[in-house]
């Protein structure tokens, strides 16, 4: 059977977490479930409609920006109370940019009746009006212009008309600002109509601000009713940039414009969080509708498949002209096939049994693997072929060939496989696959168990108080063989009490056991003792994607244990907390590499002691015994916590839900190192249910935690804890008169709770999204090792190199110069097609494809390949007016500046674009779609050095993408002869040089490093595994690159972090310190300035780093004490004395690389607080204060035009972590760099790494 890695759920959600480790979003859900082979036996599960029908012409629809309606559409009209007149136009320019607006467009026919609703006067109030049981509005767009309270207007249709019925099939989710989806809910699950998801985005239809139910932003769901496919519905759907436009040679995905391909219908916009540096992504689909099959469902299935299984038997290879072949391209009515066959059996017609198996397994690749059409051919098929070729089965040959249906006639794969049957059996054999699809992913918790016997018992079992390696370390050492050890110490079935360990700051203990608890008879005991018979846990149904938890478990269904709601751990901690230890949650790194970072109490001013812990809390005082207490405090706030005298807030858990949670509560890894690569890391099935099987534990917990129930007893516990500390502080206070106040209970612990939760969260999501990417990796490096084997094995038949076209035209090299001469030599025989296509070069695309369509999609392709280059050669030549490209440079290179058909052609590049990415692809490889995207990739080496990049791309680079597909030299020639040029500096060499940009030079220096590392290597080296080859490039690019500067070299030899500490001044605190973290965020996701030089260059990004970026930037951190200002002192003075003695009390506990000497101050001019602020904006001005901590005002006055140094400098925001960082760690004086910034017309400091030499800076003073 063939299983599915993604089978989801109805939202999406996992395959959502996985789109955000990888930085993806998927196409919209369509109609039904099919799959697309990943190799060895996977298949990745999409959904998709039968395609049976385009019907995009049919259904309204916005132009893009600028654009008017097609050729006989009609503008819809404006019917709201606001228009001016009745001439008025639906019209929008939402995300246009300035580029125009667009216009709501219909095809001829009845009209809808569209208004903009509703504006009352700049008070937008948006949504369409619900008309009780009347024709519904459809929101079609929405538009914040003309608005002034931060709404938006929604445009809104009706009428019975068929050119809105795609929109009838949509909803968009609640009312502006009422219409974010809660995290974690599902996204359509507020419609039992409108249920399945198509999408959503951050602002709605078009410029909508959404708010969940907690009042924070997010995104907007737009949900679909797919119950009828008859009816049209939007598929093929993507997000779109300027690249996917065509507007760009360069795969740059960061410009955008808010516009659709041709043929395609705007549904959303976004702007914010989206993938764009600039400009607005559009979400844009086709519509199409399918139809069954009709009266052909009658066809006698029992003679078509008496002649399969007679071929079986006797198998022949169809003689079957391939060009005939060719020329049935894949009809645009996917039932043809089968109308072929009803006719043929109807009929009585005498048919061979090779053409029953040609046209039914044709019928079968060209619907999906589990289309409702092709069900009952499929199990024949299956029926018939599977005595002999078992692994061929017919799902397996859909989900091959039909992702190809669109470009090529399944005709040739179908005889293709008849002529090869048993090489076609072996290679199913290979990929693992098996013979059918219905068999899911199946995540049963006893497989996990026997991976991971630890689930059964509680973490917190475990004695707290180990020195030395972390339980997960001794894990990794010990591997399988520990867990009997780890887990046995005590059993939690006894509820006896534990033993506690805290650490003071003068590393003493405070040692004390919990309090006995109510557990055993499997739940039974808890349950009679407090009356509450929930029991709180997952189903074992297999379903790896159902994490739901609820309260009604049966007491067959799992091991139950007493769940403490609050872990009993939590207090200890709180205990560290309150003196400002950092021993159990302390820094560290688990053995997966997550890192763990200890929880600073920001209540420096007002610990507690030791002393009070140790003797007081463990043992009472006077006036506790006075105010009426019998028992010590110790055994009274763990009986709150959960004891046999007190269970109300404790209930009955899994067994394995109650393991994780207190593993999330310790920073346990879910899943240890070891366990995770025994059982987890290869591309088998049994590996990735086990993976799944953690995913959906993980998310069990939070679910857990979310439950209503559960919720209420954690407030509850939460609240008793707050309102004991509050009375033991009290008492304690009266005992000793002279302590200070602490504020355990109303500050302390509600500081530590949310800070311990968010810790938690962000350590479990971490985790599960590196395991997320582990296991993408995985499976898209098996894909592409068994695609290279497919193409391998397809490159010798004979068949598959019939498919194969020879291009037609040739382009001559010069062998002087390495250019391409300007004209091409074409063939002289007769090409009708080709002739076809250059007399219908005068009309317009759609007229031309209608000429056209009678030809394969590949002759097509082939022909106007063939007319653009002969166009590209002709513009060549005009430009040129018989002139030498040589002498051109070398005398007026501005010609060549706006040129790039200029430009290429004296570099040797292609002509044509198509020409360039067909090469590239073949030399670099078929991950690499475009020249650009490969030298940009290269310029960018330093920066993300994953790209597996072979030694002749690396070569090709250097030769500057010269195109080698039209030149009788081979790239090895070239790259020997630029060798010589560049050494003899001859003419070419100097112009070529002259005309190329910054990118090219960056990517051909880099290039030419690295070749000479990779030409020392052994052939066998250059061939290795995808990662073993990276791993090898990294080498080389660390050898052969110079080194970071000295500073950078230091903090990733001492792996240490490193930035500043930040306060904000007054007037930032007052007016944005309640919500900082938002305002911050601002700063944070602006937009670089727009400024006269690239401030891009002046950023850590600019710097060399010999590979290790994403290390020094997750090394980079910032540190923000909290303090009471002192009214009393000047600010300056103030902050300098905060920091001194910040220092003097935390430079222990600092990293290292924090600055001991300079301390940063935030502007109230920073803060971008115009309502109008969207991520677009820059951020103007765009500096900070930086102080010299150890400035002292009695030292000499430096001036400069009448300004005085008073101990600080604006510095430029985005050279804070970087020159600014290097030039203090240097020792460099901040008065003299005040001095420079004098120079600057802002007065503020900036340095920008020098051009070309990444590694070095422009002078600091």
């Amino acid at each position: 059977m063939v299983w599915a890695i993604s089978q989801d759920t109805s939202e999406g959600k996992f395959s959502k977490q996985l789109q955000q480790a990888i930085g993806y979003k998927s196409r919209a859900v369509i109609t039904f479930n099919t799959t697309v082979a990943l190799g060895g036996g996977v298949f990745k599960e999409v959904t998709e409609s039968e395609a049976n029908g385009d019907v995009s012409s049919s259904q309204c629809r916005w132009t893009n920006c600028g654009q008017t309606c097609p050729s006989k559409w009609l503008e819809v009209k404006r019917e709201d109370p606001y228009r001016k007149s009745s001439k008025e136009l639906m019209l929008d320019a939402t995300g246009c940019g300035g580029n125009g607006v667009r216009t709501f467009c219909c095809p001829p026919g009845k009209q809808p009746f569209c208004q903009w609703l509703f504006h009352n006067n700049g008070k937008c109030s948006p949504g369409c009006p619900d008309r009780n049981g009347e024709e519904p509005m459809y929101e079609v767009a929405s538009t914040s212009a003309a608005c002034n309270n931060g709404k938006a207007q929604v445009a809104c249709c009706r009428g019975n008309t068929p050119a809105l019925d795609v929109y009838r099939q949509y909803k968009w989710y609640g009312k502006e600002h009422d219409c974010a989806i809660d995290v974690g809910s599902k996204q359509c699950g507020w419609s039992p109509t409108f249920n399945m998801p198509l999408t959503s985005s951050w602002d709605g239809s078009g410029a909508q601000v959404c708010k969940d139910s907690k009042g924070k932003r997010g995104t907007r769901p737009l949900c679909g009713d797919e119950s009828d496919p008859s009816k049209p519905h939007f598929t093929n759907c993507e997000w779109v940039d300027k690249f996917n436009l065509g507007l760009t040679d360069i795969a740059d995905r960061s410009e955008c414009n808010g516009n659709c391909p041709s043929g395609k219908v705007k549904v959303a916009l976004q702007v914010q969080e989206n993938m764009c540096r600039k400009g607005t992504l559009a979400y844009c689909c086709d519509v199409q509708a399918s139809f069954s099959s009709g009266d052909l469902d009658d066809i006698d299935q029992d003679d078509v498949e008496a002649l399969l299984k007679a071929w079986v038997k006797k198998p022949t290879c169809p003689n079957i002209d391939v060009s005939e072949l060719s020329s049935r391209s894949t009809d645009t009515n996917p039932s043809s096939v089968r109308e072929q066959l009803a006719s043929l059996v109807r009929r009585g017609a005498p048919m061979s049994s090779a053409v029953a198996v040609q046209l039914t397994m044709q019928r079968i690749m060209e619907h999906p693997p589990n289309s409702p059409l092709t069900k009952k051919d499929r199990e024949m098929f299956d029926r018939a072929f599977s005595p002999r070729w078992p692994h061929v089965a017919a799902a397996y040959m859909a989900a091959t060939w039909n992702p190809l249906k669109d470009v090529m006639s399944m005709a040739l794969p179908t005889v293709n496989s008849m002529c090869h049957m048993n090489e076609e059996e072996k290679a199913a054999e290979d990929a693992g696959t098996g013979v059918g699809i219905d068999e899911q992913l199946i995540c049963l918790w006893k497989d996990l168990e026997a991976v991971d016997p630890g689930l059964l018992q509680d973490p917190e079992d475990v004695d707290s108080d180990v020195e030395g390696p972390t339980i997960e370390d001794l894990e990794e050492a010990l591997g399988e063989w520990n867990w009997p050890v780890r887990w046995g110490i005590k059993p939690r079935g006894t509820g006896g009490a534990r033993p506690v360990s805290a650490t003071c700051p003068d590393k003493s203990k405070v040692k004390f056991k919990t309090e006995e608890y109510i557990n055993g008879d499997n739940g039974d005991a808890l349950a009679n003792a407090n009356q509450d018979f929930s029991r709180y846990g997952m189903k074992d149904s297999g379903d790896c994607f159902d994490d739901a938890v609820d309260g009604n478990g049966d007491k067959d269904d799992d091991e139950w244990v007493s769940e403490h709601i609050l872990e009993l751990q939590a207090f200890r901690n709180f205990i560290e907390y309150s003196m400002d230890v950092q021993h159990s949650i302390r820094r560290r790194t688990t053995p997966s590499g997550i890192t763990i970072k200890p929880l600073f109490n920001p209540s420096t001013d007002n610990l507690a002691t030791c002393s009070m812990w140790k003797k007081d809390f463990l043992d009472g005082f006077k006036k506790w015994t006075d105010a009426g207490n019998t028992e010590t405090p110790k055994k009274q706030l763990y009986s709150l916590l959960g004891s046999k005298g007190h269970s109300s807030h404790m209930v009955n858990c899994g067994a394995k839900l109650n393991s994780m949670k207190a593993r999330f509560w310790k920073f346990s890894d879910p899943m240890s190192k070891t366990k995770w690569e025994a059982h987890c890391s290869q591309a088998k099935k049994s590996h990735l249910e086990r993976a799944f099987s953690e995913f959906k534990l993980i998310a069990g917990v939070w679910n857990y935690l979310n439950n209503e129930d559960i919720q209420d007893k954690l407030v509850a516990t939460h609240k008793d804890i707050a309102k004991w500390l509050v009375k033991f502080e009290d008492l304690y206070l009266k005992e000793h008169p002279t302590a200070k106040r602490m504020h355990l209970g109303d500050i302390q612990w509600h500081d530590f709770m949310t800070e311990y939760f968010q810790a938690m969260l962000r350590f479990s999501t971490d985790w599960t999204n590196m395991r997320l990417k582990n296991l993408r990796k995985l499976w898209s490096d098996r894909l592409l090792q068994l695609n290279r084997q497919y193409q391998q094995a397809a490159s010798g038949s004979r068949l598959a190199a019939q498919i194969q076209t020879q291009s037609s035209c040739s382009v001559p090299h010069n062998s002087r110069t390495h250019q391409h001469d300007t004209t091409c030599v074409f063939t002289t025989r007769m090409d009708p097609n080709l002739e076809l296509y250059r007399s219908i070069l005068h009309l317009d695309i759609t007229e031309r494809r209608q000429r056209m369509q009678h030809l394969p999609t590949s002759e097509c392709v082939r022909v106007r390949k063939i007319v653009e280059r002969e166009q590209s050669a002709q513009k060549l030549q005009e430009k040129l007016a018989g002139r030498d490209l040589v002498e051109m440079a070398l005398s007026d290179p501005s010609e060549f500046k706006d040129s790039p058909l200029l430009q290429n052609a004296l570099l040797g590049r292609a002509l044509t674009f198509p020409d360039e990415c067909t090469m590239v692809a073949r030399v670099a490889g078929k991950g690499w779609f475009t020249g650009e995207a490969l030298l940009s990739s290269v310029a960018c080496y330093d920066q993300n050095h994953e790209p597996e990049i072979p030694i002749d791309a690396w070569k090709l680079v250097y030769c500057d993408l010269y195109y080698i597909d039209g030149s009788n030299a081979t790239l090895q020639d070239i790259y020997e002869e630029r060798l010589r040029e560049e050494e003899l500096q001859t003419p070419a060499a100097q112009a070529r040089e002259i005309i190329r940009r910054d990118v090219i030079k960056l990517a051909r220096r880099n290039a030419k490093w690295m070749i000479s590392g990779l030409e020392q290597l052994p052939d066998k080296e250059r061939v290795q595994e995808s990662w073993q080859y990276k791993e090898i490039l990294h080498t080389i690019w660390k050898r052969v690159s110079p080194a970071p500067p000295a500073w950078i070299q230091h903090i990733l030899d001492a792996n240490e972090e490193w930035g500043f500490v930040y306060y904000r001044s007054r007037e930032v605190q007052r007016k944005y310190g309640h919500d900082w973290a938002s305002w911050w965020a601002r700063v944070l996701d602006s937009q670089l300035p727009d400024t006269e030089r690239n401030i891009g260059d002046a950023t850590i990004f600019s710097i060399h780093c010999q590979g290790n970026r994403s290390d020094l930037m997750y090394l980079s951190t910032e540190d923000w004490p909290t303090f009471q200002a002192n009214n009393n002192l000047a600010e300056d003075d103030d902050f300098r004395k905060q920091f001194k003695k910040y220092i003097q009390n935390k430079g222990d506990l600092l990293p290292a690389g924090i600055s001991r000497s300079t301390f940063i101050v935030i502007p109230t001019e920073l803060i971008p607080d115009s309502p109008e602020w969207d991520e677009d904006d820059e951020l103007d001005p765009y500096w900070v204060w930086a102080y010299d901590a150890d400035w002292d005002s009695s030292e000499e006055e430096t001036t400069f035009e009448g300004e005085t140094y008073q101990g600080r400098v604006k510095v430029a925001y985005y050279s804070l972590k970087s020159w600014f960082y290097g030039a203090r760690w240097e020792g460099v004086s901040l008065r003299d760099m005040w001095l420079k910034a004098q120079q600057h017309p802002d007065r503020l400091w900036i340095c920008y790494t020098k051009h070309m030499e990444e590694r070095d800076h422009e002078p600091y003073i």
